[in-house]
């Protein structure tokens, strides 16, 4: 605290401060044992950051399903989330972010038709007609890195949905199961992207996501070296670089209990 150079004179800005926390001792430096417990280096804010100036941060916004919806949604399931989803859509076209869509939303919303809650038709109409940035996740949210890793030549699709609609049971047999199921989870103005887990993408990863025609990706800025912005170009993918302790602070932000 002492030797601390920050005064109420000091230039307002961000400073990098180290800090150590040591046990007292009046031993002579040469015979005496480590007195240190801990020791850290933090940025500082001191008295403001010194520039009046803003800086643009792109929002990425994703819209899932809880973890306790583990196959498609019910009704009842839709009646609950549908409400907390819109306030979230509503908040994210706010902010101008970037929507990443669970595409089990769309179609969980779809087969049910009429018999879908109103809160969830409505959520299904303003994501077909948002003009905000938009693409599909793998569905349910499935990890592509995972798949990479496992070898995988082909991302993971669903084998069909027909058998939540009573009226569409012979889709399978005729072959349409994977014309039926594109419909149910379309988003006509979604660009072709993925958002891996962060840490783990790799060229297989980048190999697999390009031959299935995508061409836009999420990575961590950990999983990225030598990246000269927030997007850059990843074998043949344009890919927007998250700041992972950007991300850390504002999930801590976001967890902490209200004052």
């Amino acid at each position: 605290q002492d030797s601390l150079p920050l005064t109420a004179t000091s230039e307002a800005g961000v400073y990098t401060v180290h800090a150590e926390l040591r046990l007292p001792t009046t031993e002579p430096l040469e015979s005496r044992a480590d007195p240190l417990l801990v020791s850290d280096v933090a940025p500082v804010v001191w008295q403001g950051t010194g520039s009046a100036a803003q800086v643009p941060v792109t929002l990425l916004v994703p819209l899932m399903l809880p973890g306790s919806v583990r196959t498609m949604p019910t009704a009842e399931q839709l009646r609950e989330i549908a409400p907390r989803l819109r306030e979230l859509l509503d908040a994210a076209e706010a902010a101008q972010a970037t929507l990443a869509v669970d595409p089990r939303i769309l179609a969980g919303v779809r087969v049910l038709g009429d018999g879908a809650p109103a809160a969830a038709r409505d959520l299904l109409t303003r994501l077909e007609a948002t003009e905000r940035p938009v693409f599909l996740l793998q569905f349910a949210d499935a990890d592509p890195a995972a798949q990479a890793a496992l070898g995988r030549e082909a991302l993971l699709t669903p084998l069909g949905l027909s058998y939540l609609q009573r009226d569409d049971a012979g889709d399978d047999a005729a072959g349409g199961a994977a014309e039926r199921t594109a419909a149910l989870t379309a988003l006509p103005q979604a660009f072709p992207g993925a958002w891996p887990a962060a840490g783990d993408v790799d060229s297989a990863t980048l190999a697999l996501l390009r031959d299935a025609g995508l061409t836009s990706i999420v990575v961590d800025s950990d999983s990225v070296t030598s990246a000269s912005g927030t997007r850059v170009q990843l074998d043949g993918l344009g890919a927007l670089v998250t700041d992972t302790a950007l991300e850390a602070g504002s999930r801590q932000a976001l967890a902490a209990p209200s004052a």
